[in-house]
C-alpha cells in the first residue's frame, strides 16, 4: 500500500458515517440517555466490571 492509499483510507475512515443507536444505559444506580454505535455499546458491556449494567436500544423497547 502505497502513501496516497493509506490517506485515503485515513480520511474515508473518518468520514465514514457510524449507525447511531437511542440507548437507555442503567448501571443499578442512575439511569443515562447516550446515542451509542454498536462498537461503543460491545466495548462498554465487555469492559465494564459492573454486573448491574444494563444496555437497552430504544428500538428493543415494546411498545403496548
Amino acid at each position: 500500500m502505497n502513501y496516497f492509499e493509506k490517506i485515503t483510507k485515513s480520511i474515508k475512515k473518518i468520514f465514514k458515517k457510524e449507525v447511531r443507536f437511542p440507548c437507555i444505559i442503567w448501571d443499578g444506580k442512575t439511569m443515562t440517555y447516550l446515542n451509542l454505535t454498536q462498537e461503543e455499546i460491545d466495548k462498554r458491556l465487555r469492559e465494564s466490571t459492573n454486573k448491574e449494567l444494563r444496555i437497552t436500544k430504544k428500538d428493543e423497547i415494546s411498545h403496548e
